[in-house]
């Protein structure tokens, strides 16, 4: 949507062969190898994924970030984040919900059902947005 050549990898092959072929981007299977990264400028690595599994592979210059940092750039509300070793989802769904019960219009994702992604790209608003992160 924002004019992006995008590359979708996948170290399962039957994981990478399920997804459409229809969404306008590349799908490749398998271990990763650094011609995959060719010509990559920003690489958005899936959440729980350390940047060191990659960082080997990519040219130089590349920028990584996160599924959610990439979708924090395009928002505008509040976030309140939720990290930390246990009790991650409990807080961040108790957090909405009083939240909520105050009259406030919350979205409730990231880590933990919706992705922050869906959000930006989606029609639906709301006052303050909690999160759950992981702590890569």
């Amino acid at each position: 949507r924002l004019g992006a050549t995008v590359r979708l990898l996948e170290r399962s092959e039957s994981v990478a062969a399920s997804v459409p072929t229809d969404q306008g981007f590349e799908v490749r299977g398998g271990e990763h190898r650094p011609e995959d990264f060719q010509g990559a400028t920003l690489v958005v690595l899936s959440p729980g994924i350390p940047r060191t599994k990659v960082a080997s592979l990519l040219p130089e210059g590349a920028q990584v970030v996160s599924e959610l940092e990439l979708a924090s750039w395009f928002v505008s509300e509040p976030i309140i984040a939720v990290t930390g070793t246990n009790g991650k989802t409990t807080t961040t769904t108790l957090i909405g919900r009083i939240l909520e019960r105050n009259g406030r219009s919350v979205f409730v994702g990231g880590n933990i059902g919706t992705p922050l992604s869906d959000y930006v790209t989606g029609e639906e608003r709301a006052d303050l947005l909690v999160l759950e992160v992981s702590s890569f």
